[in-house]
């Protein structure tokens, strides 16, 4: 295994990025999965209640709101 890896032109620079690549994918992996695939709800599609809220938690950025609730 180490004779074949002495055989590829890396650089040292070349291996810190694979290195920094390499734990960003797995960190991205171990995020991904710790999300609850097969947990579900209910779906809640009062537009009324959205706007509130959003009108609550998010002031101004009126042209965003709109185009999330698609007015």
């Amino acid at each position: 295994m180490i004779q074949t890896f002495h055989k590829f032109p890396f650089h040292e620079c070349d291996l810190g990025i694979f290195l920094k690549l390499s734990s960003v994918t797995r960190n991205y992996l171990d995020w991904l999965t710790s999300l609850p695939w097969g947990v579900t709800s209910t779906e809640n599609l009062d537009l009324q209640r959205a706007v509130e809220i959003l009108d609550e938690d998010h002031y101004g950025m009126e042209d965003v709101k709109k185009r999330v609730l698609g007015q």
